[in-house]
């Protein structure tokens, strides 16, 4: 009996041992892959935007609105998860100068300020839900220009540099298409150009894609 007590203690003394070096090998596997998960990437500070589409300038006088093609250039530097800080050039080019039909125009505004999201953003599936996330308010204050140029020629010396003014230029966004670094959406923005004798406005609604870049 004393003999087949002792098997038996040895036989557990053996399965307890096994029992402890396995358990050790899931702690070390275990820690093996909780090394090996890449850290959490963080957001990058800065970014692009590029927006076309169609827009407009007003007019004065007796000179009516005419449409033209609208496009925008747009860096950030990120502050937070939902305000960044924003410079802006809102360009309404290509629109005919009613009073002188020869002529195109363009008016332009480059401007410092903020854009803002009212909205935390929201991790959910893409498709799975309306992104009020993606909507953002956008304003800034800067400088503005209007320019005149014959459609018969491309002498940058026959360039009508217009004048200059202060302008403000504010802005709606929506981006529901979101992805890691990337936002797809449309703008409409509305730029007023306050020059020595007049006040015009540059309106465009753009199609817009901003990237991160670092």
């Amino acid at each position: 009996m004393k003999l087949l007590a002792l098997n038996i203690l040895a036989s557990l003394s053996i399965l307890m041992g096994n029992m402890s070096v396995v358990r050790a090998d899931d702690q070390t596997a275990s820690a093996t892959i909780s090394e090996s998960k890449p850290a959490a990437i963080a957001p990058a500070k800065w970014s692009l935007g590029l927006g076309f589409g169609t827009g407009a300038i007003t007019g004065s006088g007796d000179e009516e609105f005419s449409q033209g093609v609208s496009s925008s250039l747009q860096l950030g530097y990120r502050l937070s998860s939902r305000l960044r800080l924003q410079l802006d050039g809102e360009y309404t080019s290509f629109a005919r100068f009613k009073l002188d039909p020869t002529k195109a125009q363009q008016q332009s505004a480059v401007t410092l300020g903020a854009r803002w999201a009212p909205f935390e953003p929201d991790e959910r599936p893409m498709f799975s839900h309306v992104n009020l996330a993606g909507v953002y308010l956008k304003g800034g204050l800067g400088v503005g220009h209007l320019i005149r140029t014959p459609y018969d020629t491309i002498n940058p010396f026959s360039v009508d540099q217009g004048k200059w003014g202060g302008a403000v230029t504010a802005g709606l966004g929506w981006t529901p298409l979101r992805g890691p670094g990337y936002e797809l959406g449309i703008e409409a923005s509305d730029s007023v150009v306050l020059f020595k004798d007049e006040v015009r406005h540059n309106f465009g609604l753009n199609l817009m894609v901003n990237v991160d870049l670092f």
